[in-house]
């Protein structure tokens, strides 16, 4: 598993509030994806899910700014881990796209790795089926897919504010009609 940390000083005692956009199985619809962060507003992290990587970078690009990014099944490019476990104020995330911990058969193996970690929030992708589930003390995101295949295209967000985690899906399909109508 590869280990990050991110000292942010915006969030050092939850003193301020953190947003963190995410996405996931993009498969070549980054421009949808760009297109709703830009009616969304500031994050202070994006994290793309993988599949895929070559869209996290064009989003870099087009966005002007640097993702958290990981690699899914479909990515042949291995320069991204599949996993990393990180810091960002003052929780520690679990951040895949879920293949390796084989969540299209349920979330049990996905759950454990991250008691095994301590992690306080898990981030995964891969099934394309956008969920939010709390489990004790752990917060579990799947933001669903931007594919062009979905019916419905999603993306995720996190919000901590004072320690507290809330978690949101986004119908980008929905913000998009009541952003331009």
């Amino acid at each position: 598993m590869f280990r990050q940390s991110i000292n942010n000083e915006r969030c050092p005692r939850f003193e301020t509030i953190m947003r963190i956009a995410i996405v996931s199985d993009t498969h070549g619809n980054f421009a949808l994806a760009v297109r709703a962060l830009d009616v969304l507003g500031h994050f202070d992290h994006i994290i793309h899910l993988g599949d895929t990587t070559a869209d996290a970078e064009i989003m870099e690009l087009s966005l002007g700014r640097e993702m958290i990014i990981t690699s899914g099944n479909c990515d042949m490019n291995r320069e991204y881990p599949h996993c990393l476990v990180m810091d960002l104020c003052g929780k520690k995330f679990l951040i895949t796209h879920g293949d390796r911990f084989q969540v299209k058969s349920g979330l049990a193996k996905i759950y454990q790795g991250a008691l095994d970690e301590g992690a306080d929030i898990v981030l995964y992708g891969h099934t394309h089926m956008p969920s939010i589930e709390q489990r004790d003390e752990l917060t579990l995101m799947n933001p669903g897919a931007v594919t062009k295949a979905a019916r419905n295209p999603t993306m995720g967000i996190i919000t901590i504010e004072a320690g507290a985690v809330h978690g949101e899906i986004i119908d980008l399909n929905r913000l998009l009609d009541e952003t331009f109508p």
